[in-house]
């Protein structure tokens, strides 16, 4: 039984994972081919209002959820506290809005630990989306800049996320 439990939740995240194309996102939401990705355009051209949230209970960090018909993202920034965070905190709720979950709160914990299969694949997603691949080859190739820590500060993200991306594309 258990193994058949695994094998399900294998499959419906490897479904969602081919749901969630951060370039057609990017094509549709974003389009204008600047870096660092900017997550509140996209989620502004979608619609989803973004507010920062201190007052966000339970230890979470992020929060999706439908008020009065209207999509609503809020951050604590007490917990994401840097700009990076709260960019990253962004993606991964809106990967989590494309893949049609309507109401999620996430903990830190639940972010660096990917406690489950979808917040996995929604780390993931996130990641392709402030890094798509020509960002990064643009970066690496046509500006020569290999150095991982100004790679990140350029591309507005992380370093261990740049990290996971470049493993993502097998760069590193």
């Amino acid at each position: 039984m258990a193994l058949l439990n695994f094998l399900e939740t294998l499959r419906d995240a490897l479904v969602l994972e081919q749901k969630l194309d951060a370039d057609i996102i990017l094509r549709k939401y974003y389009g204008d081919g600047t870096y660092p990705v900017n997550p509140f355009k996209i989620a502004c051209r979608c619609g989803i209002e973004v507010r920062m949230c201190p007052q966000l209970e339970g230890g979470f960090v992020g929060k999706l959820s439908k008020h009065d018909g209207n999509v609503v993202i809020e951050i604590n920034p007490h917990i994401a506290t840097s700009t990076v965070q709260q960019r990253f905190m962004l993606a991964h709720l809106l990967g989590h809005y494309f893949a049609g979950v309507a109401d999620v709160a996430l903990t830190i914990d639940d972010i660096r630990t990917e406690s489950c299969a979808m917040v996995a694949v929604v780390s993931k997603f996130a990641r392709r989306l402030l890094m798509p691949r020509e960002f990064i080859e643009h970066v690496l190739y046509t500006r020569q800049i290999s150095d991982l820590t100004q790679m990140a500060s350029l591309l507005g993200v992380g370093k261990q996320s740049l990290v996971d991306r470049l493993k993502q594309l097998k760069i590193i």
